[in-house]
């Protein structure tokens, strides 16, 4: 659409990818009042993060939002 429309190549990327600044998904849920937990850059802590989002739902039922850092592709 970009080139068709004569823009160039540098407006590719525009609305393609989600970057600068980094969204806050944590702020979102807990702005719509749902529990968040993260954002989790560590692999070996994911365990633990997702073990106190089960145990939430389970006791209240309501939804949890788990933000997971990973590498772009």
């Amino acid at each position: 659409v970009s080139r068709s429309r004569q823009r160039g190549d540098m407006a590719l990327p525009a609305g393609i990818e989600i970057s600068g600044p980094d969204v806050s998904f944590i702020d979102i849920a807990r702005g719509m009042g749902v529990t968040a937990f993260g954002p989790v850059a560590d692999p070996s802590l994911l365990g633990s993060v997702f073990a106190k989002a089960v145990r939430h739902i389970e006791e209240t039922g309501c939804p949890v939002v788990v933000d997971v850092l990973s590498a772009a592709r």
